[in-house]
């Protein structure tokens, strides 16, 4: 187990701990940073991109308090028809997943979904030190996320996380100005 993989967990069990709204907060934030990081390919795909900002507006309709069970059910099954190929865009597409599920599936722990929220950033880190958007690989992988891990953007990255489920908690159910903050502050979360 790495390093990554052990504040993965610790990250994953804060956000499970949290009301359901506050999870789903987490992915909303998530999955609206990265849709913003990928001007060109929102351009490009439109239809796909409708899907994700209506999936997106009723995560935010849910961590308010009003969104029907049925609507979200209803954009998740659109969610799950495709995939975009956009590595960030595909990180977006699985948060707004992630965020919906939590609405749909009382059963549902999206804590180990964060790992979709971090790829864009420990992926472009990884490339910007190995040449390679693969997070660590065979015989070095602790060695090579050990050093990725420490770079001040991935520290920051994580930092945020912590921070979001630290500022959901005192929150309680989310406002409008905590998920504003929170969309705001996961900028970092992004590839750029």
């Amino acid at each position: 187990m790495t390093v990554l993989d052990r504040e993965l967990e610790q990250i994953a069990a804060l956000i499970n701990d949290l009301r359901r709204q506050s999870q789903a907060a987490v992915f909303w934030a998530a999955s609206s940073a990265h849709l913003e990081s990928v001007g060109r390919w929102t351009e490009q795909h439109g239809a796909m991109c409708t899907v994700l900002q209506r999936a997106q507006e009723a995560a935010y309709s849910f961590c308010m308090g009003c969104l029907p069970v049925d609507r979200a059910s209803a954009l998740l099954d659109e969610l799950g028809r495709s995939l975009p190929e956009n590595v960030v865009a595909q990180s977006s597409w699985i948060c707004a997943d992630a965020a919906l599920r939590t609405v749909v599936d009382a059963t549902f722990e999206p804590g180990m979904s964060i790992e979709y929220a971090l790829e864009p950033v420990l992926g472009r880190t990884s490339e910007e030190l190995f040449g390679f958007w693969q997070v660590g690989r065979g015989d070095v992988e602790d060695e090579e996320v050990a050093e990725i891990m420490a770079q001040p953007e991935v520290v920051s990255a994580i930092e945020f996380c912590r921070w979001a489920v630290r500022r959901l908690a005192v929150a309680g159910a989310p406002s409008a100005a905590v998920l504003e903050g929170l969309r705001a502050r996961a900028a970092i979360l992004t590839d750029r």
